[in-house]
C-alpha cells in the first residue's frame, strides 16, 4: 500500500511547499539552493494569482509565491509535462514579478528587490543542459561577471537527479532523491542527516491527510497519469501521422488535442463534484470561462 503522496500532483506539492504551517520545509530547501550565497530566516506567502492588467492580457497562477523578510520574491513552480516554449513561458512568469515592482510617483527609481524562479520539472528539456540543476542569471558572456542579481531562475530537471541512495552526497541530491522516489518509498531517508525530512515524511503521509485533502489529492493524481497517459499516446500517434503524411505539424496537433481534450473532460468531472473553480485552473491549466462554460 501506498504511503507518501506523489509530490509531482498539485495539490501535493503546494501541501509540501506552500503552506504557512510547512513554511520551514520551503526555507530549508531554499537555504540549501542558495547555499554559501545567502540565508532566509523568513517567508510571507503572497497571493498567488495574478490578474491581468488589461483585458487583452492573461492572468495565471502561481503554484507558491512568497516573499522573504529581505524583500526577495521566491515563485515555485511544480511542472510535469514538457512544453514547447517552458523556458520561456518561465521567464515570462518572472518578469511579470519584477514588473509589479513598479511603483507610480517620482520617488520610484527603478528600485527593484531579486526575483527568484525555481522550476521543479517531472522530465527532461532539450533547451537545457543535461543536469539536474541549471543555474540562470544576468551575466557577462565572456567573464562570468554578474550584471545584475535581480533576476535569477533555477531550472531543476528532476529525472537527473541520482538514482540510488547511496550515491547522495549533498543535500540537494537528498531533496531530489526523495521528491523524485517519494511515492514508492516505505521509509523516508536522510532523516538522521537533516531534521527537517522527519517533517517531510509527516506532512506526506497519506494517512495524516483529511478526507477532504485526501479527495482532492487522488482527483489531482488522476487528473496527472491521464494527461500524462492522453499526451503520450497522441504524441505518438502524431508521430507516426507525421511520417506517414511527411509532416512534423503531425506531432504537435496530436498532443495539444490529447491535452485539451482530457483537460476538458476532466475539468467537468471535477467541476461536477464541487471543486473550487481556483483549483481546477490551477489542475488544468484551463481558463475561468472555459471552465465556467462546462
Amino acid at each position: 500500500m501506498q504511503r507518501f503522496f506523489n509530490p509531482f500532483e498539485d495539490v501535493a506539492f503546494k501541501k509540501l511547499f506552500g503552506q504557512e504551517s510547512n513554511k520551514d520545509i520551503l526555507i530549508d530547501f531554499l537555504n540549501d539552493l542558495l547555499q554559501g550565497e545567502k540565508h532566509i530566516e523568513n517567508l510571507t506567502f503572497l497571493d498567488k494569482e495574478q490578474l491581468a492588467k488589461t483585458l487583452k492580457e492573461r492572468r495565471f497562477i502561481y503554484d507558491v509565491y512568497c516573499v522573504s523578510d529581505e524583500g526577495e520574491k521566491f515563485i515555485v513552480e511544480m511542472q510535469n509535462i514538457s512544453q514547447d516554449h517552458f523556458v520561456n513561458r518561465s521567464l515570462y512568469y518572472v518578469a511579470r514579478a519584477v514588473c509589479n515592482q513598479a511603483c507610480r510617483g517620482h520617488e520610484w527609481d527603478y528600485q527593484l528587490k531579486p526575483v527568484y524562479g525555481i522550476f521543479f520539472m517531472n522530465f527532461k528539456q532539450d533547451q537545457l543542459p543535461k543536469k539536474v540543476l541549471t543555474d540562470v542569471g544576468l551575466y557577462e558572456s565572456q567573464s562570468d561577471k554578474v550584471i545584475s542579481d535581480k533576476v535569477r531562475l533555477f531550472y531543476l530537471q528532476l529525472p537527473y537527479s541520482k538514482e540510488k541512495e547511496a550515491e547522495c552526497e549533498t543535500n540537494l541530491d537528498c531533496w531530489f532523491y526523495i521528491l523524485r522516489n517519494m511515492e514508492t518509498m516505505r521509509e523516508m531517508p536522510f532523516k538522521d542527516r537533516k531534521k527537517i525530512f522527519s517533517k517531510v515524511e509527516l506532512i506526506a503521509e497519506l494517512a495524516a491527510m483529511s478526507i477532504e485533502e485526501q479527495q482532492k489529492h487522488w482527483e489531482a493524481a488522476d487528473v496527472l497519469r491521464t494527461n500524462i497517459n492522453a499526451i503520450t499516446y497522441h504524441e505518438r500517434k502524431g508521430r507516426e501521422e507525421g511520417r506517414e503524411e511527411g509532416r512534423e505539424e503531425g506531432r504537435e496537433e496530436g498532443r495539444e488535442e490529447g491535452r485539451e481534450e482530457t483537460n476538458m473532460e476532466h475539468a467537468k468531472k471535477m467541476k461536477e463534484n464541487g471543486l473550487d473553480i481556483g483549483l481546477i485552473q490551477e489542475i488544468t491549466g484551463l481558463s475561468v470561462e472555459q471552465i465556467q462554460e462546462l
